[in-house]
């Protein structure tokens, strides 16, 4: 079984044969989009990303609160003291 970067070369080798360009070329573009989202979602400011021709990710309000009401209970146990 293959495995992913061996599917993921394999991908970027053909896109690059059938449009031109070199297989590093052609990663560099697949990953730059991948590099995005995860800046996004890093700030933990849950903003919405979207990626043409991938989709839009975004978190739901529900999960927004409720990261938030623990956060904000966790910091209430560090100032307080309590484990």
């Amino acid at each position: 079984m293959a495995t992913r970067n061996e599917i993921k070369h394999a991908l970027c080798k053909e896109i690059a044969e059938d449009l031109g360009g070199s297989v590093t070329e052609v990663s560099k573009v697949v990953e730059s989009q991948f590099k995005f989202a995860k800046g996004v979602i890093a700030t933990g400011d849950f903003q919405p990303a979207k990626l043409p021709y991938i989709g839009k990710f975004h978190a739901l309000p529900g999960r927004v609160r409720k990261i938030n009401n623990i956060n904000a209970i966790i910091q209430r146990r560090r100032i307080s003291g309590d484990s």
